[in-house]
C-alpha cells in the first residue's frame, strides 16, 4: 500500500491537507471523501521531527474499494484524573466490558454501595463520551448471567433502534424464563442514575 514506504509504525499524524487530525475517525472520514489516485499531504510527528510527507490514495478491494493509504491506526490519548485511579485489564478481552468496567471503578470511588445489594450483571463498550455501544453475542451474556443469578442486566439500547442489543436480550431472557430485570442504557449516565434510584434490597 503507498505509506508503506513513507510512514513508520509509532508515526503520530496531526494533518491532512492542512485539515487537523485529533481522532483516528477523523482520519478515516477525509481520506473516504477522497478518490483514489488523489495526493495527500500528511504533517506527521516521528521522534519529535515534524515531517510532511505526500501520499497517494489507493483503493482497497477487500474494503469495498473505499480509497485509503494502508495504515492501522488509533487514537492516542492521555487521561488525568483526579483522584489517581490504578487498575489491571489485562485480563479483558474486547470492549463489551466496558460499561460494567466503568461502573466498578464508580462504585469503588464512592463511600455507598451502588448496586444496593442486587446482583447487577450487563454488556456494553463504552466510549470516551460515555456513550454506551452495541456489542456481539449478547444472548449468550444473557444466559450467563441468569445462571449466575443476576437480578439486573444492562443492554445498549442503541437510541431505541429495530433489533438493538436491548430487544435481543430482552427475547433472550423470555426464551429462558428468566426473572432478570433486563434495562435498555444507551450512557454510563443512564446506567448510573437507574442504580441510584433503587430501593434497597434490605429495605424490601
Amino acid at each position: 500500500m503507498p505509506a508503506s514506504d513513507v510512514l513508520k509504525p509509532g508515526d503520530r499524524i496531526t494533518g491532512i491537507n492542512g485539515h487537523p487530525i485529533e481522532k483516528a475517525n477523523d482520519l478515516i472520514d477525509y481520506v473516504g471523501s477522497k478518490q483514489a489516485g488523489e495526493i495527500i499531504t500528511v504533517d506527521v510527528e516521528r521522534d519529535d521531527h515534524k515531517l510532511t510527507k505526500k501520499i497517494p490514495l489507493k483503493n482497497f478491494p477487500e474494503n469495498d474499494n473505499k480509497p485509503g493509504i494502508g495504515i492501522k491506526l488509533v487514537t492516542d490519548r492521555a487521561v488525568q484524573v483526579n483522584p489517581d485511579v490504578n487498575f489491571s485489564s489485562g485480563k479483558i478481552g474486547g470492549p463489551s466490558a466496558g460499561l460494567m468496567f466503568s461502573l466498578e471503578i464508580y462504585d469503588q470511588l464512592t463511600e455507598t454501595d451502588l448496586t444496593q445489594g442486587y446482583q447487577v450483571a450487563g454488556t456494553g463498550e463504552i466510549d470516551y463520551q460515555g456513550n454506551v455501544l452495541p456489542i456481539g453475542g449478547i444472548k449468550k451474556k444473557v444466559v450467563a448471567a441468569d445462571k449466575e443469578g443476576c437480578d439486573i442486566f444492562f443492554a445498549p439500547n442503541e437510541n431505541g433502534a429495530t433489533d438493538s442489543n436491548y430487544e435481543r436480550a430482552v427475547a433472550s431472557a423470555e426464551e429462558i424464563n428468566s426473572d432478570m430485570k433486563v434495562v435498555p442504557v444507551d450512557t454510563f449516565s443512564e446506567a448510573l442514575d437507574y442504580l441510584k434510584q433503587l430501593q434497597s434490597t434490605e429495605e424490601g
